[in-house]
Protein backbone atom coordinates (compact mmCIF):
# COMPACT_ATOMS: atom_id res chain seq x y z
CA UNK A 1 0.00 0.00 0.00
CA UNK A 2 1.17 3.25 -0.89
CA UNK A 3 2.09 6.13 1.38
CA UNK A 4 -1.47 8.19 2.23
CA UNK A 5 -1.23 11.62 2.22
CA UNK A 6 -3.18 13.51 4.72
CA UNK A 7 -5.00 15.48 2.58
CA UNK A 8 -4.68 18.93 1.45
CA UNK A 9 -4.06 22.13 4.23
CA UNK A 10 -7.18 24.08 4.97
CA UNK A 11 -5.71 27.18 6.44
CA UNK A 12 -9.61 28.92 6.66
CA UNK A 13 -10.68 25.91 8.92
CA UNK A 14 -7.36 26.54 11.24
CA UNK A 15 -7.86 30.62 11.04
CA UNK A 16 -11.48 30.06 12.25
CA UNK A 17 -11.10 27.71 15.17
CA UNK A 18 -7.73 30.27 16.15
CA UNK A 19 -10.27 32.89 16.64
CA UNK A 20 -14.01 30.87 18.00
CA UNK A 21 -14.58 30.34 21.88
CA UNK A 22 -16.86 28.15 23.30
CA UNK A 23 -19.62 29.05 25.70
CA UNK A 24 -19.57 26.73 29.13
CA UNK A 25 -22.69 26.27 31.23
CA UNK A 26 -20.47 27.18 34.49
CA UNK A 27 -17.38 28.03 35.35
CA UNK A 28 -16.07 24.90 36.89
CA UNK A 29 -18.49 22.66 35.18
CA UNK A 30 -19.69 21.00 38.52
CA UNK A 31 -22.82 19.69 36.69
CA UNK A 32 -21.16 18.29 33.63
CA UNK A 33 -18.74 16.38 35.95
CA UNK A 34 -21.17 14.72 37.90
CA UNK A 35 -22.83 13.54 34.97
CA UNK A 36 -19.71 12.02 33.08
CA UNK A 37 -19.20 10.01 36.35
CA UNK A 38 -22.34 9.13 37.02
CA UNK A 39 -22.65 7.70 33.33
CA UNK A 40 -19.53 5.67 33.70
CA UNK A 41 -20.48 4.34 37.27
CA UNK A 42 -23.49 3.49 35.30
CA UNK A 43 -22.06 1.68 32.25
CA UNK A 44 -20.06 -0.28 35.09
CA UNK A 45 -16.50 1.17 33.29
CA UNK A 46 -17.13 -1.59 30.48
CA UNK A 47 -17.08 0.54 27.69
CA UNK A 48 -14.57 2.89 25.59
CA UNK A 49 -15.20 6.73 24.66
CA UNK A 50 -17.05 6.25 21.37
CA UNK A 51 -20.13 4.47 23.80
CA UNK A 52 -19.68 6.88 26.57
CA UNK A 53 -20.38 9.97 23.86
CA UNK A 54 -22.91 8.60 22.39
CA UNK A 55 -24.63 7.29 25.38
CA UNK A 56 -24.67 11.04 26.55
CA UNK A 57 -25.74 12.32 23.53
CA UNK A 58 -28.88 10.30 23.82
CA UNK A 59 -27.77 8.82 19.92
CA UNK A 60 -27.55 5.58 18.09
CA UNK A 61 -25.02 6.61 15.42
CA UNK A 62 -22.76 4.03 16.52
CA UNK A 63 -25.77 1.86 17.99
CA UNK A 64 -26.33 1.76 21.60
CA UNK A 65 -26.26 -1.71 22.53
CA UNK A 66 -29.94 -3.35 23.62
CA UNK A 67 -28.75 -4.05 27.50
CA UNK A 68 -31.31 -1.28 29.28
CA UNK A 69 -29.17 1.54 28.50
CA UNK A 70 -31.98 3.80 27.17
CA UNK A 71 -33.44 3.30 30.63
CA UNK A 72 -30.70 4.57 32.64
CA UNK A 73 -30.91 8.34 34.26
CA UNK A 74 -27.84 9.34 32.25
CA UNK A 75 -28.75 8.62 29.51
CA UNK A 76 -29.41 11.65 26.79
CA UNK A 77 -28.41 13.55 30.10
CA UNK A 78 -26.20 15.75 27.81
CA UNK A 79 -28.09 16.31 24.41
CA UNK A 80 -27.44 19.63 23.94
CA UNK A 81 -23.72 18.80 23.72
CA UNK A 82 -21.21 18.29 20.59
CA UNK A 83 -20.17 15.20 20.43
CA UNK A 84 -16.22 17.11 20.67
CA UNK A 85 -17.47 18.70 24.05
CA UNK A 86 -18.14 15.35 25.98
CA UNK A 87 -14.82 14.06 24.43
CA UNK A 88 -13.10 17.06 25.90
CA UNK A 89 -14.65 16.90 28.92
CA UNK A 90 -14.46 12.98 29.11
CA UNK A 91 -10.15 13.77 28.37
CA UNK A 92 -10.04 16.24 30.86
CA UNK A 93 -11.56 13.83 33.64
CA UNK A 94 -9.08 11.37 32.85
CA UNK A 95 -6.29 14.13 32.77
CA UNK A 96 -7.09 15.64 36.32
CA UNK A 97 -7.22 11.54 37.71
CA UNK A 98 -11.57 11.25 38.07
CA UNK A 99 -11.40 8.22 35.43
CA UNK A 100 -8.83 5.96 33.87
CA UNK A 101 -8.27 4.02 31.12
CA UNK A 102 -9.25 -0.10 32.41
CA UNK A 103 -8.20 -1.70 29.25
CA UNK A 104 -5.48 0.12 26.82
CA UNK A 105 -6.25 -2.20 23.74
CA UNK A 106 -10.05 -1.14 23.68
CA UNK A 107 -9.41 2.55 25.61
CA UNK A 108 -12.12 1.32 28.10
CA UNK A 109 -13.06 3.89 30.55
CA UNK A 110 -13.31 3.41 34.28
CA UNK A 111 -13.93 5.71 37.74
CA UNK A 112 -10.70 6.14 40.01
CA UNK A 113 -10.93 6.42 43.75
CA UNK A 114 -10.97 10.33 43.19
CA UNK A 115 -13.98 9.65 41.18
CA UNK A 116 -16.06 7.49 43.23
CA UNK A 117 -15.26 9.45 46.23
CA UNK A 118 -16.77 12.66 44.30
CA UNK A 119 -20.02 10.95 43.13
CA UNK A 120 -19.85 9.60 47.25
CA UNK A 121 -19.16 13.42 48.39
CA UNK A 122 -19.70 16.05 45.44
CA UNK A 123 -17.50 18.62 45.87
CA UNK A 124 -15.82 21.18 42.75
CA UNK A 125 -13.63 18.98 41.15
CA UNK A 126 -11.45 21.90 39.99
CA UNK A 127 -12.50 21.14 35.71
CA UNK A 128 -12.63 24.35 33.91
CA UNK A 129 -13.62 25.30 31.05
CA UNK A 130 -9.81 26.48 30.40
CA UNK A 131 -8.79 23.08 30.93
CA UNK A 132 -11.03 21.76 28.09
CA UNK A 133 -9.40 23.80 25.64
CA UNK A 134 -7.24 22.67 22.78
CA UNK A 135 -4.46 23.88 20.84
CA UNK A 136 -5.10 24.46 16.92
CA UNK A 137 -2.21 21.89 16.73
CA UNK A 138 -4.31 19.09 18.20
CA UNK A 139 -7.33 19.72 16.76
CA UNK A 140 -5.95 20.03 13.14
CA UNK A 141 -4.01 16.19 14.24
CA UNK A 142 -7.31 14.69 15.24
CA UNK A 143 -9.27 16.22 11.69
CA UNK A 144 -6.37 14.68 9.61
CA UNK A 145 -6.17 11.42 11.51
CA UNK A 146 -9.63 11.23 11.40
CA UNK A 147 -9.80 11.62 7.93
CA UNK A 148 -6.86 9.54 6.95
CA UNK A 149 -8.51 6.73 8.72
CA UNK A 150 -11.39 6.84 6.97
CA UNK A 151 -9.71 6.45 3.72
CA UNK A 152 -7.53 3.69 4.91
CA UNK A 153 -10.67 2.13 6.19
CA UNK A 154 -12.22 2.06 2.82
CA UNK A 155 -9.24 1.10 0.90
CA UNK A 156 -8.80 -1.75 3.43
CA UNK A 157 -12.57 -2.72 3.40
CA UNK A 158 -12.46 -2.62 7.21
CA UNK A 159 -14.34 -0.86 10.12
CA UNK A 160 -12.24 2.22 10.87
CA UNK A 161 -11.74 1.07 14.62
CA UNK A 162 -9.89 -1.78 12.83
CA UNK A 163 -7.39 0.55 11.44
CA UNK A 164 -6.78 2.74 15.04
CA UNK A 165 -9.51 3.18 17.77
CA UNK A 166 -10.15 6.70 19.02
CA UNK A 167 -8.07 5.46 22.01
CA UNK A 168 -5.47 5.02 20.05
CA UNK A 169 -5.63 8.15 18.32
CA UNK A 170 -6.06 10.43 21.27
CA UNK A 171 -2.60 8.60 22.55
CA UNK A 172 -0.94 9.21 19.46
CA UNK A 173 -2.08 12.91 19.58
CA UNK A 174 -1.03 13.41 23.26
CA UNK A 175 2.74 11.84 22.50
CA UNK A 176 3.19 13.16 19.26
CA UNK A 177 5.30 10.25 17.54
CA UNK A 178 7.76 11.73 15.07
CA UNK A 179 9.25 8.18 14.35
CA UNK A 180 8.22 4.41 14.03
CA UNK A 181 9.76 3.40 17.19
CA UNK A 182 8.04 5.89 18.89
CA UNK A 183 4.93 4.70 17.30
CA UNK A 184 5.46 1.29 18.36
CA UNK A 185 4.80 2.48 21.95
CA UNK A 186 1.06 3.45 21.45
CA UNK A 187 -0.96 0.97 22.64
CA UNK A 188 -2.77 -0.13 19.75
CA UNK A 189 0.17 0.54 17.14
CA UNK A 190 2.05 -3.20 16.51
CA UNK A 191 4.67 -3.36 14.41
CA UNK A 192 1.89 -5.07 11.56
CA UNK A 193 0.20 -1.31 11.91
CA UNK A 194 3.22 0.24 12.18
CA UNK A 195 4.19 -1.13 9.15
CA UNK A 196 1.06 -0.61 7.29
CA UNK A 197 0.16 2.88 8.45
CA UNK A 198 2.85 4.48 10.59
CA UNK A 199 4.34 6.45 7.16
CA UNK A 200 0.74 8.19 6.44
CA UNK A 201 -0.06 8.40 10.34
CA UNK A 202 3.77 10.16 11.03
CA UNK A 203 2.85 12.04 7.70
CA UNK A 204 -0.27 13.26 9.10
CA UNK A 205 2.05 14.90 12.01
CA UNK A 206 4.53 16.26 9.61
CA UNK A 207 1.99 18.14 7.47
CA UNK A 208 0.22 19.46 10.12
CA UNK A 209 3.42 20.81 11.91
CA UNK A 210 4.81 22.10 8.64
CA UNK A 211 1.26 24.19 8.15
CA UNK A 212 1.18 25.63 11.30
CA UNK A 213 4.52 26.55 11.43
CA UNK A 214 3.26 28.63 7.77
CA UNK A 215 0.44 29.74 9.61
CA UNK A 216 1.67 31.30 12.75
CA UNK A 217 4.55 32.71 10.32
CA UNK A 218 2.04 34.80 8.17
CA UNK A 219 0.54 36.06 11.53
CA UNK A 220 3.68 37.12 12.97
CA UNK A 221 4.64 39.15 10.10
CA UNK A 222 0.82 40.67 9.81
CA UNK A 223 1.29 41.55 12.93
CA UNK A 224 4.96 42.97 12.32
CA UNK A 225 3.95 45.72 9.82
CA UNK A 226 1.35 46.87 11.54
CA UNK A 227 1.94 50.94 12.63
CA UNK A 228 2.03 49.92 16.51
CA UNK A 229 4.99 47.10 16.17
CA UNK A 230 6.71 49.14 13.23
CA UNK A 231 6.52 52.30 15.91
CA UNK A 232 8.15 50.21 18.88
CA UNK A 233 10.68 49.01 15.84
CA UNK A 234 11.88 52.68 15.56
CA UNK A 235 12.01 53.43 19.02
CA UNK A 236 14.08 50.28 20.01
CA UNK A 237 15.85 50.87 16.78
CA UNK A 238 16.60 54.44 18.10
CA UNK A 239 18.42 52.79 21.68
CA UNK A 240 15.63 53.39 23.86
CA UNK A 241 14.73 49.99 26.48
CA UNK A 242 11.81 48.28 27.19
CA UNK A 243 10.57 50.12 29.84
CA UNK A 244 10.80 53.53 27.95
CA UNK A 245 9.10 52.28 25.12
CA UNK A 246 6.15 50.96 27.43
CA UNK A 247 6.51 54.82 28.76
CA UNK A 248 6.11 55.99 25.85
CA UNK A 249 3.12 54.02 24.48
CA UNK A 250 1.32 53.99 27.57
CA UNK A 251 1.27 50.17 27.86
CA UNK A 252 2.87 47.47 29.96
CA UNK A 253 6.88 46.22 29.67
CA UNK A 254 5.13 42.77 28.95
CA UNK A 255 3.25 44.28 25.54
CA UNK A 256 6.43 45.64 24.53
CA UNK A 257 8.77 42.33 25.13
CA UNK A 258 5.61 40.34 22.70
CA UNK A 259 5.98 42.53 20.32
CA UNK A 260 9.56 42.70 20.06
CA UNK A 261 9.77 39.03 20.20
CA UNK A 262 7.02 39.06 17.21
CA UNK A 263 9.41 41.94 15.01
CA UNK A 264 12.73 39.09 15.90
CA UNK A 265 11.18 36.16 14.66
CA UNK A 266 10.08 37.81 11.15
CA UNK A 267 13.94 39.44 10.60
CA UNK A 268 12.96 43.12 11.29
CA UNK A 269 15.18 43.62 14.74
CA UNK A 270 18.05 41.26 16.26
CA UNK A 271 17.23 40.65 19.55
CA UNK A 272 20.48 38.93 21.04
CA UNK A 273 22.52 41.48 21.53
CA UNK A 274 19.82 43.46 23.60
CA UNK A 275 19.24 39.94 25.65
CA UNK A 276 22.66 39.05 26.60
CA UNK A 277 23.32 43.04 27.62
CA UNK A 278 20.00 43.40 29.71
CA UNK A 279 19.14 39.84 30.90
CA UNK A 280 21.30 39.79 34.55
CA UNK A 281 24.48 37.15 33.78
CA UNK A 282 23.31 34.70 36.62
CA UNK A 283 19.77 34.97 35.06
CA UNK A 284 20.88 34.55 31.44
CA UNK A 285 23.15 31.79 32.46
CA UNK A 286 20.25 29.81 34.60
CA UNK A 287 17.69 30.22 32.02
CA UNK A 288 19.29 29.88 28.65
CA UNK A 289 20.91 26.39 30.37
CA UNK A 290 17.16 25.23 31.23
CA UNK A 291 15.89 26.12 27.63
CA UNK A 292 18.63 23.90 26.40
CA UNK A 293 17.87 21.11 28.19
CA UNK A 294 14.36 20.51 27.18
CA UNK A 295 12.67 19.12 24.06
CA UNK A 296 9.94 21.47 24.68
CA UNK A 297 10.25 24.06 27.59
CA UNK A 298 6.96 25.63 28.74
CA UNK A 299 7.30 29.26 29.81
CA UNK A 300 5.35 28.29 32.89
CA UNK A 301 7.29 25.50 34.28
CA UNK A 302 10.55 27.74 33.85
CA UNK A 303 8.89 30.43 35.88
CA UNK A 304 7.85 27.63 38.80
CA UNK A 305 10.76 26.13 39.09
CA UNK A 306 13.45 29.06 38.36
CA UNK A 307 11.86 31.66 40.02
CA UNK A 308 13.00 34.04 37.42
CA UNK A 309 9.93 37.07 35.72
CA UNK A 310 8.10 36.27 32.51
CA UNK A 311 10.03 38.99 30.49
CA UNK A 312 13.29 37.28 31.51
CA UNK A 313 11.96 33.98 30.39
CA UNK A 314 11.08 34.84 27.28
CA UNK A 315 13.93 37.09 26.11
CA UNK A 316 15.86 33.80 27.18
CA UNK A 317 13.88 31.06 25.20
CA UNK A 318 13.49 33.36 22.25
CA UNK A 319 18.15 33.36 22.68
CA UNK A 320 17.84 29.90 22.87
CA UNK A 321 15.82 29.32 19.79
CA UNK A 322 18.00 31.16 17.61
CA UNK A 323 20.83 29.45 18.70
CA UNK A 324 19.26 26.12 18.10
CA UNK A 325 18.42 27.48 14.84
CA UNK A 326 22.48 28.92 14.23
CA UNK A 327 23.67 25.35 15.35
CA UNK A 328 21.22 23.48 12.25
CA UNK A 329 22.67 25.98 9.97
CA UNK A 330 26.27 25.40 10.78
CA UNK A 331 25.52 21.56 11.00
CA UNK A 332 23.71 21.88 7.00
CA UNK A 333 27.05 24.02 5.76
CA UNK A 334 30.12 21.25 7.42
Amino acid sequence: MGQRSCGRSNMFYLNYFDMTTTTYSTPDLSREVHTVLSAVSELEGKYGQSYLIDFLRGTTRFGVRDEGHPALEQFGAMVDGTPDYVRRMIQALIREGYLLITNKRFGTIGLTESGRSHLENPDSPGITARMMRESAFIREVRRHLKRLRSDLAKDSNLPPFRVFTNYCMEEMIQRKPTSVSELLEIPGIGPYKANLYGPAILGCFADVSKMMATYYEEQRKKKAATPSHQQVKALFEQGHTVEEIAEIRQVKSSTISRTLDTLHRVGEIDLRPYIRESVPTAAFEQATSWFLQREEPQLKQAYEELGLDYDTLRLCKLYVADLASSEVELAKAS
